[in-house]
């Protein structure tokens, strides 16, 4: 599926650039099929086990007009801007923003959040993101009594962000965890750049 992705992506592209082609030689989009910004590919996500169907995309109606103007060109780059912010990148795969935003469950995003929106348990996820520690280094770094750690941990282990080697007793961060706390330290320094803080 992430040939069929490549090929649609060539093909977005190709029809930006011969309408962009159309614009420069004196031709413009009609407003019948006036480019919208909510236009977008959306892509199987195998991962999550489902299948999203890909949306048409219509191909725009060309008509001569006398001369492009500079408004014309910023008519293009608004067009390439709004493809690159309506398609999320995450790995090799292309996810459609609009589709994520319909999927999501308030209340499985709101139970899922509880398990990450504790300070102690951030600082755990921090603490071993580069390396594991054992259950009386995290203590002795968080200044947790045990009761209390060790409900954090169990917490986090719960949720998959973390685990607990057999053999040594040691806790270190799954990859999930890496992918949340990214998740987490991207959202923080968005929101304080649009916050009043």
């Amino acid at each position: 599926m992430g040939e069929d992705l490549r090929e649609e992506i060539k093909k977005l592209k190709k029809e930006l650039e011969e309408l962009k082609r159309a614009l420069k030689s004196g031709q413009v989009v009609s407003k019948e099929e006036e480019i919208r910004p909510r236009r977008f590919v959306k892509i199987p996500i195998t991962e999550a086990g489902e299948s999203i169907q890909s949306r048409p995309l219509t191909q725009p109606t060309v008509t001569p007009p006398t001369r492009t103007t500079s408004f014309e060109n910023q008519i293009i780059k608004n067009v390439l801007e709004t493809f690159r912010k309506s398609v999320m990148q995450v790995g090799d795969k292309y996810i459609a923003i609009d589709r994520l935003i319909e999927d999501l469950s308030p209340e499985g995003a709101a139970q899922a959040l509880t398990v990450i929106a504790n300070d102690a348990r951030i600082k755990i996820l921090k603490m071993l993101y580069y390396d594991g520690k054992y259950f009386s280094d995290i203590e002795h770094e968080t200044g947790l009594n045990p009761s209390p750690l060790n409900f954090h941990l169990t917490k986090l282990m719960q949720a998959g962000l973390i685990s607990q080697e057999k053999a040594r007793g040691r806790y270190i961060i799954t990859q999930k965890g890496k992918v949340v706390l990214t998740l987490i330290a991207y959202f923080w320094s968005r929101f304080k750049e649009v916050a009043f803080i």
